[in-house]
């Protein structure tokens, strides 16, 4: 059975052209969390969080909605649904607020910020055990080296300078490597071409 087209360029293209798809879905899908507005919002039992609006809609004549609460430390995202009526919207975070409240709420749950990475506070206090234990802490930082000044660095001339190594010292594996490569292609090349055919 013949292939309908013996040409590669469709199916490389095809797969290319999927490939990149998935790549960017996958960027895309990475992305969508942060990208959300967050609202200060209020609950009928009194209690304000910030939220993300999942969905909102009406069912039987009554508005519903569905809210995610804004709490990235938990491995599980927390829901609330309810009437819509029953939320007061306060207000939309700002970027600067909603990071440090991100911040506080890492630091509820044990967790502090090195460097832009989130670290349990355990591994970071386990660390200054372990650099206290080994004495790393206490070592003086070594002294900067003394730098002679200007005047004193003197030029030599070029007479007490070493001799440079001549051309054949200097190249000479290269041309010797160079020379057997030559070689042995011109007796793989005559071997190949001037073998008898069958």
């Amino acid at each position: 059975m013949e292939h309908l087209s013996s040409d590669p360029t469709p199916t490389y293209t095809g797969a290319m052209l999927y490939g990149s798809m998935i790549v960017l879905l996958a960027f895309a899908a990475s992305n969508a969390a942060t990208d959300r507005i967050t609202t200060i919002v209020s609950f009928p039992d009194s209690t304000t969080a910030a939220v993300f609006w999942e969905d909102r809609q009406t069912q039987e004549g009554r508005d519903w909605c569905r809210v995610e609460f804004d709490e990235p430390w938990l491995s599980q995202p927390r829901f609330w649904q309810g009437r819509e009526s029953d939320v007061t919207v306060e207000r939309r975070e700002r970027p600067a607020d909603r990071e440090s409240r991100l911040r506080a709420g890492w630091e509820q749950v044990g967790f502090i910020e090195i460097a832009g990475q989130r670290v349990p506070k355990s591994e970071v206090e386990w660390a200054s055990r372990a650099r206290a234990m080994a004495g790393l802490d206490s070592e003086p930082a070594p002294a900067p080296e003394s730098i002679p000044p200007v005047a004193a660095i003197k030029d030599t001339p070029a007479e007490s300078l070493p001799p440079s190594p001549g051309f054949v010292k200097l190249w000479g594996a290269h041309i010797a490597v160079l020379i057997c490569a030559a070689l042995l292609l011109a007796v793989s090349l005559r071997a190949f071409f001037l073998t008898p055919g069958k």
